[in-house]
């Protein structure tokens, strides 16, 4: 258990940055937090830095999801001293489906234009069988939201992630929330991440890729006892 004391929490979303899918987990938690809402970047380094300039100067808890993951990692690496831990949740160190997204850069942007195509990978990808049919309305309806154009930039950016050399260096408390259902996240992947953080602690979850979505209550419990609050 961490010291809450003089804590700020960051919700840090997943591949669709907006925030909005946040508020199954924020029920449960019943914290203060801030959530991270990406607008304009273009590379990884411009969302390091869209989170940084938004983080205080000691005691950051950092709670990431999926894309966020990494960018959670460089924000560790670069500021230890300001932020307190961290809680990622069904990401990785380097991207998966890496082939796939390097092509995205010669795709042009009108096939990212939101379709039947993409919505029956969402739902194959991302949920199970079991998955909440108005939880799975509600990823669609924020997936449908984002230009296709900012679909591109982001897979360009998943295309270069591989922060697997930093991985030592970090060594701040981790808790990994891992997805045992996850489709878009191996297991493989997982323990690559885990395996190479010195002070990283693992709470399975049975549950699909959007696990903070769909065990909002198991996976709060889990942070607040992470976290000490």
């Amino acid at each position: 258990m961490m010291n809450a004391q003089n804590s700020a929490v960051f919700l840090m979303p997943g591949f669709d940055g907006t925030g909005e899918l946040f508020a199954p987990l924020q029920a449960f938690l019943g914290i203060d937090a801030v959530v991270i809402r990406y607008q304009d970047e273009q590379i990884f380094d411009d969302y390091v830095a869209s989170v940084a300039k938004q983080l205080p100067d000691k005691g950051a808890v950092l709670i990431a999801e999926s894309f966020s993951g990494p960018v959670a990692l460089a924000l560790m690496a670069r500021y230890p001293e300001r932020i307190r831990c961290a809680v990622l949740c069904a990401t990785f160190a380097v991207s998966p489906f890496r082939f796939l997204t390097r092509l995205s850069r010669f795709v042009p942007s009108l096939f990212f234009q939101h379709g039947p195509v993409q919505t029956r990978m969402l739902k194959a990808y991302c949920f199970n069988k079991e998955s909440d049919p108005v939880l799975i309305a509600k990823v669609v309806s924020v997936a449908r939201s984002m230009p296709a154009d900012t679909i591109k930039s982001r897979l360009k950016v998943l295309a270069g992630i591989d922060l697997r050399p930093l991985l030592p260096r970090i060594e701040l408390p981790v808790l990994y929330l891992q997805a045992l259902q996850d489709k878009v996240v191996s297991q493989h992947l997982s323990r690559e991440l885990v395996q190479g953080l010195p002070n990283a602690t693992v709470r399975e979850v049975d549950a699909p890729h959007v696990l903070l979505q769909s065990r909002p209550e198991e996976c709060a419990a889990a942070i607040r006892s992470f976290i000490g609050f």
